[in-house]
């Protein structure tokens, strides 16, 4: 038989909160345990390349709570590289690429 993954998330999500809780803990720790190495490796080398970009100037972190802000904003159709039009990075001024480019920044409602 056949599992419908769509019934089982409306399933988890009837359940109270600390229920919810509780299994994504256990689902997460299956995870932890079963990741594919050749998939963990894959991540890392992706984490050390954004790491390198950052290093070499060539993009500007982003605060988790600042993309979470945006992504409430724009909602499911938001993708990555947004920054509200117009608004200062945390050091108070735009960078020179921000400025010289303009590109990938569209304005919030």
């Amino acid at each position: 038989m056949a599992i419908n993954l769509d019934h089982i998330y409306e399933e988890a999500m009837s359940l109270p909160d600390e229920t919810k809780a509780v299994l994504a803990d256990r689902i997460v720790e299956y995870l932890v345990t079963h990741i594919n190495p050749d998939f963990e490796n894959f991540q890392l080398d992706i984490v050390k390349l954004r790491r390198d970009e950052i290093r070499q100037k060539k993009v500007e972190p982003v605060y988790g709570s600042d993309a979470l802000a945006i992504k409430k904003t724009c909602g499911e159709n938001c993708r990555g590289g947004h920054q509200e039009q117009g608004q200062p990075d945390r050091g108070g001024k735009r960078s020179d690429r921000e400025s010289e480019q303009g590109q990938g920044r569209h304005r919030h409602p």
